[in-house]
């Protein structure tokens, strides 16, 4: 790169990125002055540069796009904890966004912040329980977890047929535990 165009890259950042903030403008003016001194630009060099980059140049920022949420992907409490514990319910469209919406104020952070953790599995508050004066709770959202698949059957030596984990070795062979005292003898 020549000097030019390490200053111009320079005077490009400047009205690209911080162009509105007064403080901070006079502030790089200042380090595009000190540059231009040790490149030793003349100021014919400066002038050219600087009206090489029109004025008004807005900020542009990449912005990752916030993904949808699906509201049959989470689930929901308000944090009433009943004689069978927590009930979770699939969130309804609604109720998910204010859900969202109240979470962020909660924790103080945005609302896709509060996205972020949700799809990265984490459980999030986002009310006080309806008792939570006595309790403490918090109504909470979360991402549903996937069902588990079934355990996989294993034939035993008896003829049935039993999940893996309750196949018993026995002297004449593998049973099930209802076959076990027969096929042990």
């Amino acid at each position: 790169m020549t000097q030019s165009e390490i200053f111009n890259a320079l005077v490009s950042f400047r009205n690209g990125a911080i162009r509105g903030d007064k403080q901070l403008d006079e502030y790089f003016d200042c380090i595009l002055g000190d540059v231009a001194r040790i490149l030793d630009l003349t100021p014919e060099q400066v002038a050219i540069v600087g009206n090489q980059v029109p004025e008004p140049i807005p900020a542009i920022v990449a912005v990752e796009a916030t993904p949808a949420l699906n509201p049959a992907d989470y689930e929901i409490t308000d944090g009433y904890i009943g004689s069978f514990g927590l009930t979770w319910e699939t969130a309804a469209e609604e109720t998910l966004h204010d859900a969202v919406e109240q979470a962020a104020a909660r924790n103080k952070v945005t609302s896709e912040a509060i996205i972020g953790y949700l799809l990265d599995g984490k459980v999030i508050a986002w009310c006080d329980s309806p008792n939570h004066y006595y309790d403490h709770g918090a109504g909470r959202i979360r991402r549903k977890t996937a069902p588990k698949a079934p355990e996989k059957l294993i034939k035993c030596g008896c003829g049935h047929s039993v999940p893996r984990s309750q196949v018993m070795n026995a002297s004449l062979g593998s049973s099930c535990p209802d076959c076990y005292d027969r096929m042990s003898s």
